[in-house]
């Protein structure tokens, strides 16, 4: 089988979630990726008092979470300084849906001929609203992202989220920030659909790495009933939803 997308990127701490590793070490070549590298670098023990003063100064984030950040950080900087064209970026908990390779080979078929994006693959509860959707269509424009389990990001989006982190201090999340900022840096943002990336930290899979959920037959049912709800109701009714796809400027 072709790999269908040649670079991918996870987002892994060096030391520790060796259940974490174990599971991509299996499940992403099950999926069809063969060929995948971990971003090591950026763990808690490399927040040096530069790269805190350079990329966080006064930030209100947890070492965790300006973690998280910084191995996003590092990963845009290896596409820009190796000139990847486009990659994946998956964290460590990710799980791919059935037939991954297939449904991605359709998401990057309909990418040729854009660029400047980022697109999130992963499920985080949403989907779609059925009124935006089109027979055939696997991604849509959006003014927002969901959460950073599974995204497709491509050289000018990640080089204009580089540069542009090379001035201006991180004061948020890496998930809220990619939204906050689309139209400041002037990237970007699809929704594949469907998704084809879920979360083990927030299936009861995985504990959080950043919060306090954790694992176990409640946080799953907990899950399941969340996810059918805002996956299957919620989203199709819901405004605020509704304006994800509503007025978005497309930056060229």
């Amino acid at each position: 089988m072709v790999q269908p997308i040649e670079h991918v990127f996870v987002i892994h701490v060096s030391e520790g979630y060796d259940e974490r590793r174990e599971h991509i070490d299996k499940h992403l070549p099950e999926s069809g990726l063969e060929r995948f590298e971990y971003m090591l670098d950026g763990d808690i023990k490399d927040l040096t008092e530069e790269v805190l003063e350079n990329l966080f100064r006064g930030s209100p984030q947890s070492p965790a979470e300006q973690s998280c950040f910084y191995k996003h950080y590092l990963t845009y900087k290896a596409i820009v300084e190796r000139e990847v064209p486009f990659a994946l970026v998956l964290e460590d908990d990710a799980y791919l849906t059935y037939d991954f390779s297939k449904k991605l080979e359709k998401i990057i078929e309909e990418l040729k001929g854009k660029s400047n994006y980022l697109v999130n693959i992963e499920s985080a509860y949403l989907s779609v609203p059925f009124k935006f959707r089109k027979c055939n269509q696997h991604v849509y424009l959006a003014n927002y992202t969901k959460m950073t389990g599974g995204y497709i990001i491509d050289y000018a989006a990640a080089k204009k989220l580089y540069d542009y982190l090379q001035t201006h201090p991180i004061h948020l999340p890496v998930d809220v920030y990619q939204s906050e900022m689309r139209d400041v840096i002037g990237f970007n943002i699809y929704w594949s659909q469907p998704a084809l990336v879920q979360q083990g930290s927030k299936n009861g899979t995985f504990a959080s790495a950043i919060n306090a959920e954790g694992t176990g037959a409640i946080d799953k049912i907990r899950y399941y009933i969340k996810n059918y709800h805002k996956k299957y109701v919620w989203s199709h009714v819901n405004k605020r939803v509704f304006r994800v796809f509503e007025n978005v400027k497309l930056h060229k």
